[in-house]
């Protein structure tokens, strides 16, 4: 934690032997929980290895510089975290501590597992129901359709026309629980550095370039898998539990040994 005196001394893992390309650039990244002292340039990788891992069983993050998004990726030992390329040119030293503290929830609590759970059972939720309408529909409308299966391959504009109309009905509640794992990992990178005009300042940027500050209703049921910009400059400038002493949502992963 920003707190913990000796969050800011935890070690760093130098960088491993890698067949990518590219000079590292020096960046000092401090109060992450580790002292990460070079982002590499695209293309390399990165090891992070600090307290926060070791006290959930886990060390070694690999992090990827390279690309045009940051996030996490991956499942199992695939699982690793991305920077962007340019973060160091549009990010100040601060927003880089809170940028990475975002994406180390999404890594340390396993957000990718708990999404490909939902999708599954949504998939198996859509393909039961499909086959169940389907057959009450075929039911009704063999004779004019000119099928009497869903086996028969006829049949498969009807499948794919129900599948999609399921899929449609269950998207807003994928949307809002990719929302509540986003505001988290917000939750988290705060607990974590206590960057909150920092990770507020990452917000207003992109609602300067690219994003608009609010949802529409439409946009916000069918599309949104992130809280809205003015949400989380709400949330980066009011959430401090920590200024009360109030005890902290991931307190039990964010300690020290």
């Amino acid at each position: 934690m920003g707190t913990n005196p000796s969050a800011r001394g935890a070690p760093y893992k130098a960088p491993q032997p890698s067949t990518w390309r590219g000079r590292s650039e020096q960046i000092l990244l401090n109060q992450v929980g580790c002292e990460a002292r070079k982002i590499p340039a695209e293309g390399k990788v990165f090891f992070l290895d600090f307290y926060l891992y070791r006290a959930s069983g886990v060390a070694n993050i690999p992090v990827l510089v390279g690309g045009n998004s940051t996030g996490v990726d991956g499942l199992g030992p695939t699982n690793r975290i991305y920077l962007q390329s340019n973060l160091a040119s549009v990010e100040s030293r601060d927003q880089i501590e809170f940028t990475i503290g975002h994406e180390l929830k999404h890594y340390v609590m396993g957000d990718n597992w708990k999404a490909l759970a939902i999708i599954a059972v949504f998939l198996l939720a859509g393909f039961w129901l499909t086959d169940r309408l389907g057959r009450t529909a075929i039911r009704r409308f063999s004779r004019r359709w000119g099928f009497s299966t869903l086996s028969d391959p006829a049949s498969l504009p009807l499948i794919v026309f129900m599948f999609t109309l399921l899929w449609l009905a269950i998207l807003p509640f994928f949307n809002l629980f990719s929302r509540h794992i986003e505001l988290e990992a917000d939750r988290f990178g705060l607990e974590l550095t206590h960057q909150n005009h920092a990770a507020a300042m990452i917000f207003v940027r992109d609602a300067q370039t690219s994003l608009a500050p609010d949802w529409g209703t439409f946009f916000l049921i069918s599309q949104a898998t992130h809280p809205s910009i003015r949400e989380r400059i709400e949330f980066a400038n009011s959430y401090k539990p920590w200024e009360q002493g109030a005890l902290l949502v991931y307190g039990d992963v964010c300690k020290s040994e």
